[in-house]
């Protein structure tokens, strides 16, 4: 990207997205302020979007002093059964909704209306970051949407004031979320809290990124509560008229009286008050907790029994994959550990198989949730059902199980068997507006339990399913404003177990079937959650929360209970939404993919500085993605341009670029050998369609592609004037068609230096042919390899290795096809600025690109490790040192032309430096120093960003 247009564009903090639904039949819901553009099956949930947004607008105009001058498109689509949203504010106003249902356990699972509030949620961050003011409108004026100061702030204010409005506008969300309460609660108690500088930019500590969520919510909402919502609004538009951003603390200060390092300082201490305030309830009755469960992961969840005592869990480590893990009746010694994209599950009755959900790629596009079946045993995986969207699975002792479907928004329970291949009947269709979570069934398979969402006070009630004949009876167990999780049933089929947040903090509670009485098991103040009893009826494990994520407790059955709590008011939202209809028509792609805004380029073709200006443009549902740059050279004197436009209508996407640009390109004159630089004017057209084949534990795909280059320029002449006149390359056109396919299951993680697991494979195959156009006829092929084997002795050290190879065959002109060499000192501002990286296939300790070729192979190893942790910042300001790693290399390799030579060899090390700059831009900054050992070697000093494998 070019420096300018960076800049101006790094300012949407947008997010890049796929495009949604492919092979769908759109349509859009045209209202005065909005386009709510949808897919079949979901058109009652797009109806109450569509209403949702247009009243939601009005509220938020009300409380930030904006509304968008052009309408807003609302993307509504069903493709992942995960519910969330993002929203897009370059160059147009785009929000996505996805109408998956939250789960119970997630920080969205507090809500009445999920749908209303991810709408609020989004069309806040539209609102918000659309403020712009003063000389940024200005500029807006003349460019086109291009410059929001709103969206360079720390993303606590981003999210924080769009939490504030969910919780603020309807009756549940984040602020208002009693499990959200339980993760601050948390990490204030243990002294977690972060620091301004850390929660400014990111934390890899437990709960990472959401810090972002659910402090910024509750920080924003002590703003709004100490200084009134005027504050909020002029800090929005106060920094919307912001000419030069990040001055967030002046802007504070001029519009509430404070800096936020001085507001955060006094909500710490709130916070810190909140929770002592628990601790001493707590204290008062008597802490009641049970032991911990040693050897357990610190992020261990969703515990299930088998009969005989063996226990599975599900880890999810920050430095290592997601797991499903099988214990001995021990509770330690591990029996099966499998890698796992969901886990959730139960046994069968005899306990040689467990049924979990997998979360997988369905027809290349879809993220849906289905069963597989896992043998306890061997570990071996069969999958049950393909495409049925199920999740959350309990088998009953004849072997049927009973699972929550979910379509459009929508819940139901339905079952099946474990073996066979029937499809899904559904057990019970719920209301309008109901959901279901966690089904269970009872020891006798007569019954199932599960936590269902009934009311609008966005509670979650305990529900009873019973056969009767051919059919099933409902009971309500529990009814109440407070939310009802996890229930799981006594081995004796007597008391149902389920954590509730009634009193504020989520507890253990068990209800006698018989009586209908309900009694507090646990008093802990970092809640209690997902129970599950132990055969032996004496006893119950349960998740609790510590500063490091979750762990397992054990607790005696025959525990005292403890006094019922008191419920907690869930302060219902009573507004009235619009009962409105709306136009409804075929969906148009024109509106949103004319380009809405022009970018000043400055760049550089290969000779020089370039001027230019950079359109594109997308249509709502990005189904259609367009770019066009176009840019005169100062050096070279000549025009140039690129276009791109890739088509997502189908799950195999369809690309068409073409460019025209001047370069210095080496050429070899024919008499002496010697290489020199010619202009050339390179003029590259094609077509590309790429077919993804990836599940959930790898990435797989095959491209093909056809393009076509001319090469056009000045001759070349010998300095020797008494010798022949040199044979010059001369004019080319090049055509080729070609192949690549790539595999990976590479895995990083959070708190990893770099990738540290798994391996990744890629072939190329490309010829060049006169059948296809071509002047040449030569057929060349690459291909590597790169693997990671974590050191088992000391975390986060890591073995890293790459082989790549390639070689061209046929009438190459004399064109070398393949270069290698060392690293130059960059001026890593300017490549930050023009997002200018450097690629992994180096040969360092070697002057730059001095190794050419009709073939080459490289071979790298390199050994990894963390060394010290700076995470510093100041306060508010835009730049934070995250850490300090190092490697320490050997590369090997050659490119030549006819006879292989033994490898040229380069030693060395490098430091590295993780940091981020504007809130959320991250960079690895590389020092390093090689040796070449071999002829032509150099002390090779460097200093670069990124291309690290």
């Amino acid at each position: 990207m070019t420096r300018l247009a960076f800049v101006l564009a790094a300012l949407a903090l947008c997010t890049t997205a796929n495009a949604a639904a492919p092979r769908r039949t759109w349509r859009t819901i045209v209202t005065p302020r909005c386009r709510v553009h949808y897919h079949e099956g979901t058109e009652a949930l797009a109806a109450r979007v569509s209403r949702t947004a247009e009243q939601g607008i009005t509220e938020l105009n009300a409380l930030l002093g904006h509304h968008p001058n052009v309408p807003i498109h609302l993307v509504l689509t069903d493709e992942t059964d995960d519910a969330n949203g993002f929203a897009e504010t370059l160059p147009q106003n785009v929000v996505t909704i996805f109408a998956g249902v939250p789960r119970a356990h997630e920080t969205l699972g507090d809500y009445d209306d999920f749908m209303e509030l991810l709408v609020l949620h989004e069309l806040t961050h539209i609102v918000h970051i659309d403020t712009v003011l003063g000389l940024p409108s200005w500029v807006n004026a003349v460019l086109g949407k291009t410059f929001v100061p709103n969206a360079v702030q720390p993303r606590w204010f981003i999210e924080g004031i769009a939490v504030y409005v969910e919780s603020r506008l309807t009756s549940g969300g984040r602020n208002k979320s009693t499990y959200v309460d339980t993760l601050v609660r948390t990490q204030v108690l243990a002294d977690g809290f972060p620091d301004l500088d850390r929660f400014t930019h990111f934390t890899r500590t437990f709960p990472g990124s959401s810090y972002s969520w659910f402090l910024g919510g509750r920080f924003v909402e002590f703003i709004a509560q100490r200084h009134g919502e005027d504050g909020l609004r002029e800090i929005s538009r106060g920094y919307g008229a912001r000419p030069i951003p990040y001055a967030i603390n002046l802007v504070a200060k001029r519009a509430t009286g404070e800096t936020f390092v001085e507001l955060y300082d006094l909500w710490r201490a709130h916070e810190v008050e909140r929770a002592q305030a628990v601790v001493a309830r707590v204290e008062a009755e008597g802490w009641v907790a049970g032991a911990p469960i040693e050897n357990a992961s610190p992020l261990v969840e969703y515990p299930r029994f088998a009969r005989d005592g063996r226990l599975a869990v599900v880890v999810s480590p920050r430095h290592d994959d997601r797991d499903l893990v099988v214990l001995a009746d021990d509770l330690s010694t591990e029996r099966l550990r499998l890698r796992t994209s969901d886990g959730r599950g139960a046994f069968t009755a005899d306990g040689e198989r467990y049924v979990a959900t997998i979360r997988d790629t369905v027809d290349q596009v879809y993220s849906h949730r289905d069963l597989e079946i896992i043998d306890v045993a061997t570990g071996l995986r069969i999958r049950r059902t393909f495409g049925w969207r199920l999740q959350e699975p309990d088998v009953a002792p004849d072997g049927t199980i009973v699972a929550v479907a979910q379509e459009a928004g929508e819940t139901r329970l339905v079952t099946l068997s474990v073996d066979g291949d029937d499809d899904p009947v559904t057990l019970e269709v719920l209301a309008p507006g109901e959901q279901v979570y966690d089904p269970r069934w009872s020891p006798d398979g007569t019954s199932v339990v599960a936590s269902v969402r009934t009311g609008h006070d966005g509670g979650r009630d305990l529900v009873l399913f019973t056969r009767r004949g051919s059919g099933w009876s409902r009971r309500a167990l529990t009814d109440g404003p407070t939310r009802d999780l996890s229930p799981c049933w006594s081995w004796d089929g007597r008391r149902i177990f389920f954590a509730s947040d009634r009193g504020g903090v989520f507890q253990i509670h068990a209800i006698d079937l018989a009586t209908g009485q309900s009694a507090r098991l646990t008093n802990v103040v970092s809640g209690a959650f997902t129970p599950a009893v132990h055969p032996d009826g004496e006893r119950l494990i349960y998740v609790h929360g510590v500063a490091t994520g979750w762990e397992l407790r054990s607790l005696p059955i025959a525990t005292p209970p403890r006094p019922r709590l008191e419920d907690i008011p869930r302060f219902a939202v009573t507004a009235t939404v619009s009962p409105a209809v709306y136009p409804d028509v075929a969906y148009d792609p024109w509106e949103a993919l004319l380009p809405k805004a022009w970018l000043p380029a400055i760049a550089q073709d290969g000779v020089g500085e370039t001027l230019g200006l950079v359109l594109s443009g997308s249509d709502a549902i990005r189904q259609h993605l367009w770019s066009l740059t176009l840019r005169y050279g100062l050096t070279s004197e000549r025009l140039g341009f690129d276009f791109n436009y890739s088509n997502r209508q189908t799950p195999y996407p369809i690309s068409i670029s073409s460019s025209l640009t001047t370069t210095n390109r080496p050429g070899r004159l024919a008499p002496d050998a010697s290489f020199e630089d010619r202009l050339e004017t390179i003029f590259r057209a094609g077509v590309s369609v790429s077919f993804p084949l990836g599940y959930w534990d790898s990435g797989h795909a095959v491209s093909l592609a056809y393009g076509v280059e001319t090469r056009r320029g000045l001759t070349l002449f010998s300095d020797d004037p008494f010798a022949p006149a040199p044979r010059t390359l001369g004019d080319l056109t090049l055509a080729s068609v070609g192949a690549t396919w790539s595999f990976s299951n590479v895995r990083g993680f959070s708190e990893s230096v770099s990738s540290v697991n798994g391996n990744a494979l890629s072939l190329s195959l490309r010829m060049h042919s006169p059948t296809l156009g071509s002047d040449l006829r030569v057929f060349d092929v690459i291909g590597a390899w790169t693997g990671y084997l974590p050191m088992p002795w000391i975390r986060h050290h890591v073995l890293a290795a790459r082989v790549s190879m390639g070689a061209s065959a046929g009438d190459t002109a004399g064109r070398a096809f393949f270069v290698l060499g060392g690293l130059p000192v960059r001026n890593v501002v300017t490549d930050a600025l023009e997002g200018v990286g450097f690629g992994v296939d180096i040969l360092r300790g070697y002057d730059r690109s001095i190794f050419r070729g009709s073939a080459y192979y490289l071979g790298t190893l390199a050994y990894r490790l963390p060394l010290t942790s700076l995470t510093a910042g100041w306060f508010t300001l835009p730049l934070y040192f995250d850490r300090i790693h190092a490697e320490v290399f050997v590369d090997l390799g050659d490119a030549f032309d006819d006879d292989l030579a033994p490898p040229k060899v380069g030693v060395g090390a490098e430091l590295r430096l993780d940091l981020a700059v504007a809130y959320v831009q991250p960079y690895t900054l590389r020092l390093g120093f090689g040796r070449g050992l071999s002829e032509g070697g150099i002390d090779n000093v460097y200093l670069v960003l990124g291309g690290i494998f």
